[in-house]
């Protein structure tokens, strides 16, 4: 059995950039730079202590209270990107984890980590202003393309959690229904079906329109073609990334 642990976790509050000391017209705040956290860290319903969001219209909230990203996938944006990649968090995760991808994990999963307990809720879909952040114009396109998105969870139960803690797995209502699965349909549905607009047994989140739900709530369609590191990389960039948020940007990030 794969070794399943949370490596590091990062907060971050909403930070101001620009302004006529950068030279720019307009300054503009994210959340999306976060700094590792060493010890235990509090979860509560919708956030870690230390960390919120810039822009709740659509991040955070019970539904998207933390934000997951494996570390395997930081190798192939190297490669892919053709760039030195900071890690932890260079995708503005909270919690980097090891052992769990997304033909792995499944909407709905229920899982203990640390004294809080958890569940898988929705993909974390890529946002274009991931893309101005790192200054890549097409890193969200690419992050929907390959499925690497991460997902996010909502709390079960508060609790402490700390850097290295196990995932266990302690409930898969929808063992058919990896995030892989959720992720590719956004893709490749170009149709709507009658607007079921309805919520798993298991409160999983759906998008209308995306997915439908048969009548007794269950989730329609077998996932097919799920695994990511089948696609082809493109050509490199050669460009390093940093940290440091990128200058003359005016619009408001995560």
């Amino acid at each position: 059995m794969r070794d399943q642990r949370i490596l590091s976790i990062q907060v971050g509050l909403p930070r101001s950039f620009g302004g006529d000391s950068a030279g720019d017209h307009q300054p503009w705040t994210t959340s999306f730079f976060k700094d590792p956290v060493a010890g235990p860290v509090w979860l509560s319903r919708t956030n870690l202590a230390g960390d919120a969001q810039a822009n709740q219209k659509t991040h955070g909230g019970p539904d998207k209270a933390v934000c997951c990203y494996p570390s395997e996938h930081y190798g192939l944006w190297e490669r892919r990107l053709g760039r030195d990649i900071p890690v932890p968090g260079a995708f503005g995760e909270n919690f980097t984890t090891r052992g769990t991808l997304e033909i792995d994990a499944c909407i709905g999963d229920v899982l203990q980590l640390g004294d809080a307990i958890c569940q898988i809720s929705q993909p974390r879909p890529p946002c274009w202003k991931m893309s101005r952040c790192w200054q890549i114009p097409d890193l969200a396109a690419q992050v929907e393309q390959t499925g690497l998105t991460g997902w996010y969870l909502r709390v079960l139960q508060e609790g402490y959690i700390k850097p290295g803690a196990s995932i266990q797995l302690l409930e898969r209502p929808e063992p058919k229904w990896p995030i892989a699965a959720r992720t590719r349909s956004s893709i490749t549905e170009n149709t709507v079906r009658p607007p079921f607009k309805r919520w798993l047994p298991v409160r999983c989140w759906l998008s209308p329109g995306v997915i439908t739900c048969s009548a007794n709530g269950q989730l329609e369609r077998e996932p097919q073609n799920l695994n990511p590191y089948k696609l082809n990389d493109p050509p490199n960039a050669n460009v390093p990334i940093s940290r440091t948020p990128p200058p003359n940007q005016t619009q408001e990030l995560f």
